[in-house]
């Protein structure tokens, strides 16, 4: 096979077994001998003259039959070596044998790769059957529970497969569905009574806002499937607070220009949440902190004329719901739905409810700040409201609890709004406020232990730094192994990625410049990408209870600025600044230059002008947030390379720095 990423005078190859065909991929199997592990590949080479004959390889754990079975006599093969047995041991031939065409043919035995059957030192009392074993107490990422047939409602309608893969997630995936439904559907399993709660709360909310109209399909209709998602939000503690299910359609079917047009739906930034969160804790009693979240938001909001969906049945609704008499006796497939309402998937669905959201804001009076379009204010005096709006889950930051209970009223006249009292739970978010100490603190400890279990690193070593200082991730560098990661492991490593980055947006800066880095080979990670990812996993676990403090008495915003000067093969320098609102961060960032800069006055200046882009937006938010804590601006920004001070100041270096306007556009 045809090694990646070689140097002149290395191996342009290197050598594996072919051992057969994928089923799913055009590409080979490839046995490797020196790892014990079979991958899929696709440039490959094969060598017709070298082929294998039965017993010339044994895979270690595989109880392999005669090679031979064809040869009466019993005598062995050339290739074949064995000690000849003792005459003693010899047993005679029965006088009829069956003929060989009769010879009942015995299945070849399955056994799993990796497992200890057929050594001499395997012992199954001892060893167990060499399923891999994991924490009994492992806490899955239980995002959601998907219900995509109609035999899944009968007794028996979900079978749990016994594994034919040692993938990872094939794993999991199996654990988690054996531990939930015992054999059994989730609907008719444990929770069964809980999750059927769920499913006719969600038809009953549809059906009450008139989302469908049931009609007979028109000819050449896109109609586009969906789905039940079950799934279980959980509270700070981790414990289950609410059985949830939701009617999904499948989006990903619809087609531009034909049921859809515009996408595009804001959400308030991390930032902007950090901010407000620390001018209300600086307040300290004098403003409240609140949260609601609206119940079946995309429900709320109308399909634009012009915009027609069309929906099969869902699976299950005849579980629920009887058809109307004139639909009785008609094929199923004939019959569908037709939106009036977007569903959750739809492709415009998001688009449409911040449209609703807004229409409705605006009438009640609130405007929306230029600077963050899912922020709206209403100030009246010396009364104020802010709701940040993250989809369906709104920040509430009021004068008093008088004016929210207020707005909330009026929001509830529109749409249905779950009132969920002081803030302590946001978007995955542990949020707890010290009145008198003037803090918000923010935490995901929650969550970290939800993907280390995920991942199976719950119980791995700590590491006390998130990276190992020093080190380069190009492909090229020799510290960098040249073994490509397979297609499951491939998988997994972008899995990672995005679970660590939502932590690095919103509670942990300490992670950001790891997370960045690693995020650059998502196209060809190598075995030495996923061991640093892993480390990072081994940091978190050890400072997972650590949190984001957002507290000061100080009306200043003070920023810092630095650059680390073409340290990595790619000779890209790397940028970071931090922003503090108080004595709390709220705005950080560390990232690949997109220039190659030629010195590190040069490096430093880039990443000025980067940190400078933020302050112009910084600047704008509290301008606009003015009358809720004035701050004094301008903003100092620090940095540590007198060259590039001085650069920021004039121009008394142009020749030596002139290229640097055009190549920083």
């Amino acid at each position: 096979m045809k090694k990646a990423d070689t140097r002149k005078l290395d191996p342009h190859a290197i050598e594996g077994l072919f051992v057969g065909y994928d089923e799913e991929a055009k590409g080979y199997h490839v046995y490797w001998a020196a790892k014990w592990s079979v991958s899929v590949e696709q440039d490959v080479y094969i060598d017709k003259d070298a082929v294998l004959e039965p017993g010339d390889v044994v895979f270690e754990g595989e109880d392999l039959p005669d090679p031979n079975p064809n040869n009466p006599t019993g005598q062995p093969s050339p290739k074949e070596k064995v000690p000849t047995p003792p005459l003693e041991s010899i047993e005679t031939p029965t006088e009829n044998p069956l003929p060989e065409s009769e010879m009942p043919v015995q299945p070849l035995p399955r056994t799993r790769r990796g497992s200890l059957a057929g050594l001499p030192q395997y012992d199954e009392a001892t060893y167990g059957h060499g399923k891999r074993r994991f924490a009994k107490d492992a806490a899955f990422v239980e995002s959601a529970l998907v219900l995509d047939d109609e035999e899944s409602l009968a007794p028996g309608g979900v079978i749990v497969e016994p594994l034919e893969s040692s993938d990872w997630f094939c794993e999991a995936v199996h654990d988690t569905m054996s531990a939930i439904t015992e054999d059994q559907p989730h609907i008719n399993g444990p929770e069964a009574i809980h999750w059927k709660e769920a499913i006719e709360a969600e038809l009953a909310q549809i059906e009450k806002l008139g989302t469908w109209d049931i009609v007979e399909a028109p000819p050449d209709a896109n109609i586009i499937d969906s789905r039940f998602v079950l799934c279980r939000k959980r509270d700070a503690q981790g414990n289950i607070s609410q059985y949830k299910a939701c009617l999904v359609a499948k989006g990903f079917k619809q087609q531009f220009g034909v049921d859809y047009t515009e996408t595009f739906t804001p959400t308030v930034r991390a930032s902007t949440l950090r901010i407000l969160l620390s001018m209300a804790g600086m307040l300290g009693d004098k403003v409240v902190v609140e949260q609601a979240d609206a119940k079946n938001a995309f429900l709320n909001s109308w399909l634009h004329e012009g915009e027609v969906i069309h929906m099969a049945l869902p699976f299950h609704y005849k579980a629920f719901r009887s058809l109307p008499a004139k639909f009785a006796n008609k094929p199923r497939k004939t019959i569908i739905l037709c939106l009036r309402r977007p569903l959750y998937g739809t492709k415009q669905g998001a688009h449409h409810w911040y449209e609703e959201l807004r229409r409705i804001l605006l009438l009640l009076g609130f405007r929306v700040l230029l600077s963050d379009e899912a922020v709206f204010i209403k100030v009246e005096g010396a009364k104020f409201v802010i709701i940040a709006a993250a989809m369906d889950d709104f920040t509430f930051i009021a004068d008093s609890t008088e004016s929210t209970i207020l707005v909330k009223l009026q929001m509830n006249k529109h749409f249905e709004l779950v009132n969920l009292g002081p803030i302590n739970w946001l978007l995955g978010v542990s949020v707890v406020r010290d009145i008198e100490n003037q803090t918000i603190t923010l935490g995901q400890e929650a969550y970290i232990e939800q993907i280390l279990a995920h991942f199976r690193l719950d119980r791995a070593r700590l590491a006390v730094t998130p990276m190992e200082p020093g080190t380069d991730f190009m492909p090229d560098s020799p510290s960098v192994s040249p073994t490509l990661l397979t297609a499951a492991e491939k998988t997994m490593y972008r899995e990672m990625i995005g679970s660590l980055m939502y932590l690095a947006v919103m509670t942990h800066p300490d992670i950001s410049f790891a997370v960045s880095t690693l995020s650059q080979y998502l196209n060809t990670p190598r075995t030495t990408h996923i061991n640093a990812m892993r480390r990072i996993f081994r940091y978190l676990s050890g400072t997972k209870q650590l949190r984001l403090i957002l507290r000061g008495k100080v009306n200043d915003v003070v920023g810092f600025s630095d650059a680390n000067w073409a340290s990595h093969i790619h000779h890209h320098s790397i940028s970071g600044f931090a922003f503090f609102v108080g004595l709390g961060v709220v705005s950080w960032s560390a990232k690949k230059q997109p220039i190659i800069t030629l010195s590190s006055t040069e490096s430093e200046y880039v990443a000025l002008t980067h940190a400078s882009k933020d302050i112009i937006w910084l600047h704008k938010l509290l301008k606009e947030l003015s009358f809720l804590y004035p701050f004094s601006l301008p903003t100092t920004l620090h940095c540590d390379n007198q060259g590039a001070i001085e650069l920021s100041k004039d121009l008394k270096f142009h020749a030596h720095t002139k290229h640097i306007d055009v190549a920083g556009k």
